[in-house]
């Protein structure tokens, strides 16, 4: 548990991610404080101009916990779709 909280504060993959042009959603929740919709837009969705953003409504950072029926939903649309 420890290492895995070390690999994602010290871990910069940014540079990999540069001009990647593979179909993504980025989900993330409306009271989420981490991943928040605003540091999405500067990161993944700045990145990637494939990369499209969904925001979970009355979520914070377990959808899966918080609204499992409407995060099946949206991934099931998305998934159509490809």
């Amino acid at each position: 548990f420890a290492g895995y909280l070390e690999a994602w504060m010290k871990t910069d993959f940014s540079a990999r991610m540069q001009g990647v042009a593979l179909r993504m959603k980025v989900l993330t929740g409306e009271y989420d404080p981490a991943i928040t919709p605003k540091l999405m837009n500067e990161t993944i969705l700045a990145w990637n101009h494939r990369a499209e953003m969904d925001i979970l409504p009355n979520c914070g950072h377990y959808p899966t916990l918080e609204a499992p029926v409407y995060l099946a939903t949206v991934m099931e649309r998305y998934l159509d779709g490809a």
